[in-house]
């Protein structure tokens, strides 16, 4: 089921974002977006857009069960970095949004 659920996640997300964005897959049940040149408030009202969006979502699985999913986000911005500090930064932007993932995750998901 997880892998049938990320599939269609994912090819909502990028049916969503830009054609310079870039979307995949980051560990076990986890999706990256990378989103160049946008805010840290603009990629808070797209990430609102697509958690609306796949909870409205069902999803038909092999068995022809039909599933509905929330979702947790974290965000990290690149906004107060200078373009010679983001290469030296990416593993913290990285470990700060994965940070922001688990806080959502705990404090109620969705």
């Amino acid at each position: 089921m997880g892998d049938t659920v990320l599939v269609h996640i994912t090819q909502m997300v990028m049916r969503s974002v830009r054609g310079y964005d870039g979307v995949g897959r980051w560990g076990g049940e986890e999706i990256m977006l990378v989103m160049p040149e946008t805010s840290l408030e603009q990629a808070r009202v797209i990430a609102e857009r697509i958690r609306e969006q796949i909870a409205s979502m069902t999803i038909p699985l092999e068995t022809g069960a039909l599933v509905s999913v929330t979702v947790s986000m974290g965000i990290s911005s690149t906004e107060d970095l200078h373009t010679s500090q983001l290469r030296s930064n990416l593993d913290t932007l990285v470990r700060q949004a994965d940070e922001a993932l688990y806080r959502a995750k705990h404090s109620g998901r969705n």
